[in-house]
């Protein structure tokens, strides 16, 4: 079934190749056989085309969702938006370094030291299996102010989250810092 949603709706090109290639293979009979009742065949595949675009339009995948997902969490984050965040993140949520409470603690830490302005998504990979996802994205934090040891305005890193859907819900289970490599306290991963 996943098979069939990324053809249809993640990357319905094939589907819109083949139907335009049987429309041409058709249209081209019906004028070589002079046979203009053929031409009606052709609008089949062409009504394909058009409700698997209808479908791809009004479906929503788990890709886009977890995309979604994973934007909705870094811009609670941005904002200081605790309950969101708390929302996002799973009760059971291990890094191997911190579990949920110490992770909303250190977002209240890293607003009041470190003054975060905002947090830029890019690079989103997923990669969705069932009820299981992991997506690898590349984040840039800006800072109002540093803590005087640092001086840094701006960072930017590479994280793999890891989600579990929970009754019909894309909650974050478990994240890894892959990008700064070696620092303190990094969250480690599942």
């Amino acid at each position: 079934m996943n098979e069939l949603r990324t053809i249809l709706f993640e990357d319905p090109i094939a589907v819109y190749v083949t139907c335009g290639s049987i429309v041409l293979l058709v249209a081209a009979a019906a004028i070589v056989l002079h046979r203009p009742r053929v031409l009606v065949a052709a609008a089949v595949p062409v009504a394909a085309a058009v409700a698997a675009g209808v479908l791809a339009a009004v479906v929503t995948t788990d890709r886009e969702r977890l995309n979604e997902a994973a934007h909705a969490l870094v811009a609670a984050v941005a904002a200081g938006d605790r309950a969101s965040v708390d929302g996002w993140i799973a009760d059971d949520y291990d890094d191997g370094v911190y579990r949920k409470p110490a992770v909303l603690g250190r977002l209240d830490e890293v607003r009041r030291v470190w003054g975060l302005e905002a947090v830029d998504l890019s690079a989103v990979e997923v990669n969705a299996a069932g009820d299981s996802a992991l997506v690898a994205v590349r984040a840039v934090a800006r800072f109002e102010k540093s803590p005087s040891i640092y001086n840094i305005r701006s960072a930017v890193t590479r994280w793999q989250l890891w989600w579990s859907r929970r009754e019909g819900r894309w909650q974050l289970t478990s994240s890894r810092l892959v990008e700064p490599s070696g620092c303190p306290g990094a969250p480690a991963g599942p």
